[in-house]
């Protein structure tokens, strides 16, 4: 069920702020909806801000939360590392530093895919 609350902080001047508690469901629809709009400045950092939320350090693919911070061997004991970047779909993308333009940019689906485990360096 979505709920919306509102809270106002006084500095040297008002802002609202707004915060969103969504289903997993009403999440991917509302990532639907944002991807799809036409981009406006304003359309643009609201979809930045859905496909990287406040916890962004932290990323849930799979039922396995990863830290965006950390960096990770793979089963062949190579590093991957998180660039910070993400696809269209929101998955983040990690590179092999030194490994060549074919490990650069794999999205996190792609990379437990191909390396089904991967663990914290």
């Amino acid at each position: 069920m979505a709920e919306a609350t509102q809270s106002v902080r006084t500095v040297t001047t008002e802002v609202k702020t707004f915060t969103l508690t969504l289903s997993p469901e009403e999440f991917e629809w509302l990532k639907d909806v944002v991807g799809a709009a036409p981009f406006t400045a304003t359309s643009r950092s609201v979809w930045e801000a859905v496909k990287s939320p406040a916890n962004g350090d932290v990323y849930t693919y799979e039922g396995v939360s990863y830290d965006l911070t950390a960096k990770y061997l793979d089963t062949s004991g190579d590093t991957w590392e998180f660039t910070g970047a993400r696809d269209s779909s929101g998955q983040p993308l990690l590179t092999c530093p030194g490994a060549g333009d074919g490990y650069a940019n794999w999205s996190l689906r792609r990379l437990v895919a191909q390396y089904i485990t991967l663990r914290k360096a």
